[in-house]
C-alpha cells in the first residue's frame, strides 16, 4: 500500500462520549486501534457543540466590524478548537507508545455551488432547541427558519449543499506523504463559495461529514475510505426481526439497497452515499466499523468492506 493507506471518518458519539479524551496533558483513556505497519490515517471529525459559540454574520468586512465574524467564524472557530484537542491528545498518547508520529490540524475549507438546490430548501437543524415563542421571535428577527425537531423544542435549519472541491487538498495530500498524521475536514468543512475573481467568501450552511470525507479521500488518491459509527456492519433491516448484517457490499448492491430505502438518510445513508462517492470517483475500497471493532476490520475480521464488484 501507499503512504495515503486510509481516510478516517470518525463517529460523533464516539468523541462526544469519551470527554476524557480531550482534556489536555492526559492519556488517551479510549484505546486506539493498532493500524497496519506503515499506515497513516487521516482523522476527521465531526463538529461537536461542546460549547456555545455564536457569530453574527457581517454585512461588512471583518475589518470594518469588530464587532462581528464574518460568516463561517463559527465553523472554523469549532474546527479549529476540537483539532487542537484532538492533535494534542492524539500526539501525547503516539508518543506515550514510542510511536514517532507528527500531529497537524488543517483548518479546511470545502468549496459548494452557490447554485446548489439546497439554498433553496434548508433541511439541516443546527444549534440550541428553543421554545415555538422563541422560534417565532428569531425567525422574525433573523430571518431565521425554524423547524420542529422530533418532538424536543425547535431548531434553526441551514442549507446542506453537496461538498465540490477541498481547498486544503493539496496540502493535506503533502502533509501525509511526510508520514504526518493531519486532522481534516471536521464538521465537513468550512462552506465557503467560489466567486467570479476566484475569491473565497463562507456561506450559512452545514457540510454534511461523510461526504466530504470521501471527496477528500479522493482528492489525495487514499486507498480507504474507513468510517467508524455506532454499529459493527451495516444491515438490511436494521432493527428488525430479519435484521441481515452484511460483510461485503458490491458498489451496484449499495446502490439497490439505498434505493430501496434500508438506509435512512438520517443514521447510515450518508455513509453509503459516501462510500458510493468515493467508488465511483475510483477509489478502491470503503470500510465502515464501529470504533470498538477498527482494529479486527482492519485485517478483515468485521465490518463491511463495500468494492466496485
Amino acid at each position: 500500500m501507499s503512504k495515503i493507506d486510509a481516510i478516517w471518518r470518525g463517529s460523533h458519539r464516539r468523541i462526544s462520549n469519551t470527554k476524557p479524551c480531550f482534556e489536555p496533558n492526559r492519556s488517551l483513556p479510549c484505546p486506539l486501534p493498532s493500524l497496519p505497519s506503515g499506515a497513516t490515517p487521516s482523522l476527521k471529525t465531526k463538529r461537536i457543540p461542546a460549547w456555545p459559540v455564536r457569530s453574527r454574520p457581517c454585512a461588512r468586512p471583518a475589518a470594518t466590524s469588530p464587532g462581528c465574524w464574518p460568516r463561517g467564524g463559527t465553523w472554523c472557530s469549532t474546527q479549529g478548537s476540537i483539532g487542537y484537542l484532538i492533535q494534542q491528545v492524539l500526539g501525547n498518547e503516539l508518543r506515550r507508545r514510542n510511536i514517532r508520529k507528527r500531529v497537524v490540524t488543517v483548518v479546511t475549507q470545502t468549496v459548494v455551488d452557490p447554485h446548489d438546490a439546497a439554498f433553496h430548501q434548508p433541511t439541516k437543524p443546527i444549534g440550541s432547541f428553543y421554545r415555538k415563542e422563541e422560534a417565532q421571535r428569531l425567525q422574525a428577527e433573523r430571518g431565521w427558519q425554524m423547524v420542529e425537531d422530533a418532538g424536543r423544542g425547535w431548531r434553526r435549519v441551514v442549507p446542506s449543499p453537496w461538498p465540490a472541491e477541498i481547498v486544503e487538498r493539496l496540502v493535506v495530500k503533502g502533509l501525509v506523504h511526510q508520514a504526518i498524521v493531519v486532522i481534516a475536514c471536521g464538521g465537513g468543512g468550512i462552506p465557503v463559495v467560489r466567486r467570479a475573481d476566484g475569491r473565497l467568501e463562507g456561506v450559512e450552511a452545514v457540510i454534511d461529514k461523510d461526504l466530504a470525507s470521501a471527496l477528500l479521500a479522493q482528492s489525495i488518491g487514499a486507498d480507504l475510505l474507513l468510517i467508524s459509527t455506532q454499529v459493527e456492519r451495516v444491515a438490511l433491516n436494521y432493527g428488525k426481526p430479519d435484521q441481515r448484517d452484511l460483510d461485503r457490499l458490491t458498489l451496484d448492491e449499495a446502490k439497490r439497497y439505498l434505493s430501496e430505502g434500508h438506509f435512512p438518510a438520517g443514521s447510515m445513508g450518508p455513509k453509503i452515499r459516501a462510500a458510493i462517492q468515493f467508488l465511483e470517483a475510483g477509489g478502491p475500497e470503503a470500510l465502515i466499523t464501529s470504533p470498538a471493532h477498527l482494529e479486527r476490520a482492519l485485517v478483515g475480521q468485521t465490518g463491511t468492506r463495500i468494492t466496485g464488484s
